[in-house]
């Protein structure tokens, strides 16, 4: 027990310190502050989705389906995390940097499986209770407690996500075993998760849509939705039912069952898991050797540019949390054309859809010559999102001596790792522009305004990015994911993308318009797309000639 506390420390400890990236750079003072935004920001997420919560629960209890409440906050808080915990358990459990220097320590497996796995069970079982509380604290207001029911149903935010959680980690073990069985297993994996995560997207906004497109219905037939949605949620996830009983009914027997199937999975799943962590570990490290081999031989013939480029996308496809954060935008791309042009935006302007507004041909007509300006910046917040160089530095990790000491001008490789992010990016661009134009949604200006615009922003703010993992690299990286998820570089690539594309969104959209009218406004927009380029390239070179990272 003692091992696996100070394993587990050690986790937390890594976790906490890795929020502030670079720390062993900052003053002790610079780090707490660092670390005290973090916990703003993550208080005011966490108010953000309560508030949310709390709102869905009140809608529910005022048409009068209190009763589902219940069984949908226990499915909820057991399936919220699950996508999470699928995506992530292998990067967390598997591969990791230091698994010879953990497993040459007195420890045993089952202490390391489990010491690696309580940041996934802790991040849910987190998750869980920001769901399930506020919905627990809806259905006592309007249902009444007492002290039992309370205690039961602050009992079961703990005990839901644990079987979900566990058969995930599980699920992400088997597929990374197999994936040491043949070539393009990561990919494959990616596609799918990438695809899933798309499907719960697109469905989550196709039932809003339905929602709006004739509330009153929808408000009137919800009791009956909610009644049929908790039979489900009982056929489908007998626990939930279990725990309804137990809080709502006060049976002690389906609460224990509840529990105990709660208790029993995980911790099944955890010990098939550690009987096979140290053949799957040796599988990966075999299968990365052999790899290696394979392109050196490939990697003969070519230029030393297209090696890093092929290099960097191997690095990316290689790294499942590098992928889903910075490949997901490019599929929102295609997925954002593709129903704009299959559905039409004038469609959805007089179906009502939006809040309930149904538009005469003139007002969509006038409405057509905003949203052409709009188009641009929504494909422009995409493409930044999708800033994979942003991190490629500090992702060298113990390999950075390589490219360091390599035979290449700083211009070179920084020039390769920006274009092993450029070129996806600019067709996946190209691809929507020209998708939206054969389907007739934009004409000829908007097609170069999307790809101008997009493009521009992309390539200033992968600079500035890319200029501030060059100047401050984190080399010291266990999991990849303290790079691709908390690096400073990411962050303000990320936000300062998101706020240009908003703002000067907005400003051609709200403000110019009016003032210049759309010609001029569509002149300026272009403008911004071509200063964005400029500026981008200016950072570049400025990167590339001030740079202390290589040697050469």
């Amino acid at each position: 027990m003692r091992s696996f506390i100070i394993l587990l420390g050690v986790q937390a400890r890594g976790l906490i310190n890795s929020l502030a990236p670079g720390a062993a750079k900052l003053s002790r003072r610079a780090r707490g502050r660092r670390l005290a935004l973090m916990g703003v920001l993550s208080v005011l997420l966490g108010t953000f989705i309560v508030a949310y919560i709390v709102m869905l629960g009140l809608s529910l209890a005022l048409l009068g389906a209190t009763e589902a409440i219940v069984p949908l906050a226990v499915a909820a808080g057991a399936l919220a995390g699950a996508v999470f915990t699928f995506i992530k358990a292998r990067g967390t459990l598997f591969g990791t940097r230091d698994h010879d220097l953990i497993m040459a320590m007195p420890l045993p497996r089952r202490t390391v499986i489990l010491a690696r796995s309580a940041t996934l069970f802790g991040a849910n079982i987190l998750l869980a209770i920001l769901i399930m509380l506020p919905l627990y604290a809806v259905y006592f207001a309007f249902a009444g407690a007492t002290a039992p029911s309370v205690l039961l149903a602050l009992a079961s935010a703990v005990l839901a996500p644990l079987p979900i959680t566990g058969i995930a980690a599980f699920a992400a073990a088997g597929v990374t075993a197999l994936s040491t069985r043949f070539r393009h297993a990561n990919l494959a994996f990616i596609i799918g998760a990438m695809a899933l995560m798309l499907v719960v997207l697109v469905a989550a906004y196709g039932w809003s849509f339905s929602m709006r497109a004739d509330a009153g219905q929808a408000a009137a037939s919800l009791g009956d939705t909610m009644a049929q949605i908790s039979n489900t949620i009982y056929a489908c996830y007998p626990p939930a039912a279990w725990a309804t009983q137990g809080i709502v009914h006060g049976s002690v027997p389906a609460y224990a069952a509840f529990a105990a199937i709660s208790i029993a999975v995980p911790a099944v799943c955890i010990e098939i898991m550690q009987r096979t962590y140290l053949g799957i570990n040796d599988a990966l490290a075999a299968r990365s050797r052999g790899r290696a081999r394979t392109r050196r031989d490939r990697a003969k013939d070519r230029s030393p540019f297209a090696a890093i480029v092929i290099k960097e996308l191997r690095t990316l496809v290689g790294i499942p949390s590098y992928a889903f954060n910075c490949l997901f935008g490019y599929l929102l791309m295609i997925a954002a054309a593709l129903a704009i042009s299959l559905i039409g935006m004038r469609g959805i302007l007089s179906s009502g859809v939006i809040d309930g507004v149904t538009l005469d041909p003139a007002q969509i007509d006038a409405a057509m010559g905003y949203i052409m300006l709009l188009f641009p910046w929504v494909f422009a917040f995409l493409a930044t999102t999708c800033s994979s160089a942003a991190v490629s530095i500090s992702l060298e990790g113990r390999s950075s001596w390589i490219m360091a000491t390599a035979p290449l001008s700083p211009r070179a490789i920084l020039g390769a790792k920006l274009a092993s992010n450029a070129l996806p990016c600019i067709a996946c661009l190209g691809a929507s522009a020209a998708a939206m134009l054969a389907f007739g949604e934009i004409d000829m200006l908007s097609t170069c305004e999307v790809v101008l615009v997009g493009f521009g922003m992309f390539f200033l703010w992968v600079n500035v990015g890319l200029a501030i993992d060059a100047a401050h690299p984190n080399f010291s990286w266990t999991v990849a994911n303290e790079v691709v998820k908390r690096s400073a570089s990411i962050m303000v690539c990320v936000l300062g993308g998101m706020v240009c594309a908003f703002a000067l969104g907005a400003l051609s959209v709200i403000v110019l318009p009016d003032l210049l009218g759309l010609a001029a406004t569509h002149g300026i927009v272009i403008a911004l797309g071509a200063c964005s380029l400029i500026g981008g390239y200016a950072i570049f070179r400025h990167t590339a000639r001030t740079t202390t990272f290589f040697i050469n």
